[in-house]
């Protein structure tokens, strides 16, 4: 049976969880009614938009109309004052698993006791599999499901910021040819199918400690870094790139040449390429400190 919880609520829950773990935490999600929509943000200067933009006309996008040059470069010089101190590029698929208790459940002969499973679709694996090879030492990507399939226990973990530690993490490119992933304990460690392969991921500990190894990267740098490595990867596919353009026009609700010239390939464009391919591909992407 499936995860009693919708994905987004364990999606929404882990990212916060995450959030109050890293010393520095980014991510861009949904548009809101303010400026650029954060769904969950910390350490942006929100209050400080109207300081530097006073006389800022609103489209109905939610995205600024008339802003300069000058201004971009002086919001990105707030942003990366605010935002210090940036390492890492994570790209986080998150999946609702199946929980299998009975022993007719199709991979019992492998576990021999009650496990859970997600399914693999095949393209968005192969889209993540490159996204991990382009990134290379300066992004993580990795799937990440939940341990536990009531929605009390997701409320209780929640509550006693224990749902990372709930969860079980996978890297993706060790998934590459399979169907489906099996797991049947929070952890790094689990079974991809269909004919069975024990997959051993880092710890996503690990994973977090050798992005502070890293050399710190000013925030308008490390999201155009992050928008480059999303425009290499959909390079690889035609219908990616066009996918991609789409959602962006989408999100800006027209192109960028016509909507806000000033910002083409600026910080804010890079950003708008990071809100399209979340939006596109179902992949949240976060800048870590």
């Amino acid at each position: 049976m499936k995860a009693e919880f919708k994905e987004k609520y364990y999606e929404h829950a882990f990212i916060i969880e995450l959030g109050r773990r890293c010393h520095q935490f980014y991510s861009p999600d949904q548009v809101d009614e303010r400026f650029l929509g954060f769904d969950t943000a910390w350490f942006l200067p929100f209050d400080d938009f109207r300081y530097f933009l006073p006389g800022l006309a609103r489209r109905a996008s939610a995205f600024p109309h008339g802003i300069t040059t000058n201004d971009l470069r002086r919001l990105g010089d707030l942003f990366n004052h605010r935002l210090p101190a940036l390492r890492l590029n994570l790209f986080l698929q998150f999946k609702r698993p199946d929980y299998l208790s009975r022993s007719s459940a199709k991979e019992w002969s492998y576990w021999g006791h009650p496990y859970f499973r997600f399914d693999l679709t095949h393209h968005q694996q192969e889209r993540l599999a490159d996204l991990a090879r382009i990134g290379g030492n300066q992004a993580a990507v990795v799937y990440a499901a939940a341990a536990f399939h009531e929605y009390t226990d997701l409320i209780g973990h929640t509550r006693n910021n224990s749902v990372i530690q709930n969860s079980n993490i996978s890297e993706c490119r060790p998934l590459s040819g399979h169907g489906r992933f099996t797991y049947d304990s929070p952890g790094h460690t689990g079974a991809a199918h269909s004919e069975p392969e024990d997959i051993e991921s880092r710890p996503f500990e690990t994973i977090l400690q050798a992005g502070e190894l890293r050399e710190e990267i000013p925030f308008t740098q490390m999201i155009k870094r992050a928008a480059k490595i999303i425009e290499d990867t959909v390079s690889r596919r035609f219908e990616d790139q066009t996918l991609l353009e789409l959602s962006r026009k989408a999100v800006l609700q027209g192109d960028i040449a016509e909507v806000m010239p000033e910002a083409k390939d600026t910080w804010l464009d890079a950003m708008i390429t990071v809100l399209a391919f979340n939006f596109a591909f179902d992949v949240r992407t976060v800048l870590v400190g």
